[in-house]
């Protein structure tokens, strides 16, 4: 029996009415001792709502109240009692939506974030992609990178790796959920000696771990207690340990790699990469911060 079904053999009696105006703010005012942002708080609950209502929210707001059942109101509570523990929305409700696309997302992968998106569009911006190009995800977590990449330019050839299993899966399970094809496989970048060899790449993308270890203090309990530190933090607090390893691994003649980095590390980059003499240039996210990276290589 579908959910519809299900919904539709729910007598009325068994119904009741709720002012959803009331419901969200009550909640809102609730998580917002969470997360210490009036407006953020409330947007969390309407998706939330959203979410598992199946509504737009013009839909949840259409009236000034919601009809629903007993039990569907019980779960909602059991729902948001989750969000006041701390779990961030996107591990309850299992998805999340990166540019043009939804992904399934769970515990033990790292959420997609704004930034990383602005990271896929500043490579849109820069790049010719409706060609036969080669290019790499790296450190691929959900697969957000790579997959949306594909499901807007369907010509590339894209692949993306991880050394993580968890994310690897779930990189997979999202590639045949949107029916989209590229090559998804396990690599090191700490070990290089135990990986198989890897193609030549005209454009290798990455958002690696990057957090320092003092920027601890500074985070939310929800990204701390839930999220894989390992895809947020750096190894022996080496700010640049990923990058160098990328860089290392997979240049060849004229590749451009784009980056994620931490703004607190750009001295550290253009040390590095000054050093190199490499060509790079620096970019800003929307909030004015010092947050991509791109490096291009001599084609000779």
């Amino acid at each position: 029996m579908t959910p519809s079904e299900i919904t539709e053999k729910i007598t009325f009696a068994e119904r009741m009415k709720i002012n959803i105006r009331t419901y969200i703010k009550e909640n809102a005012e609730k998580l917002n001792q969470q997360y210490e942002d009036p407006t953020e708080s409330k947007a969390v609950c309407e998706l939330l709502l959203m979410h598992h209502l199946n509504c737009t929210r013009m839909e949840l707001y259409a009236g000034s109240e919601f009809e629903i059942s007993e039990k569907t109101l019980h779960f909602l509570d059991k729902e948001f009692e989750k969000l006041f523990l701390n779990i961030p929305l996107q591990y309850i409700i299992g998805e999340v939506q990166f540019r043009n696309i939804s992904l399934k997302i769970n515990a033990g992968v790292l959420i997609p974030r704004p930034e990383t998106e602005e990271l896929v569009s500043l490579v849109i911006d820069h790049e010719t992609l409706n060609t036969d190009l080669n290019i790499l995800d790296a450190c691929t977590g959900s697969g957000c990178i790579a997959l949306s990449l594909k499901e807007e330019f369907p010509l590339l050839n894209l692949s993306a790796f991880d050394v993580d299993n968890t994310a690897l899966e779930l990189a997979k399970k999202n590639s045949q959920l949107l029916n989209v094809e590229l090559e998804i496989y396990h690599y090191d970048l700490l070990n290089p000696h135990k990986n198989e060899g890897h193609g030549i790449f005209d454009i290798v993308i990455s958002n690696p771990p990057y957090v320092l270890d003092s920027e601890k203090s500074l985070m939310s309990k929800r990204v701390l207690d839930f999220e894989p530190h390992k895809a947020l933090f750096t190894v022996n607090n080496d700010p640049l340990l990923f990058y160098k390893k990328i860089i290392e691994q997979f240049s060849a003649k004229g590749t451009r790699f784009y980056f994620e980095i931490n703004p607190l590390s750009i001295n550290l980059f253009e040390e590095y990469l000054s050093a190199l003499k490499i060509q790079y240039s620096i970019y800003k996210d929307m909030n004015e911060k010092n947050r991509f990276l791109k490096i291009i290589l001599p084609k000779n």
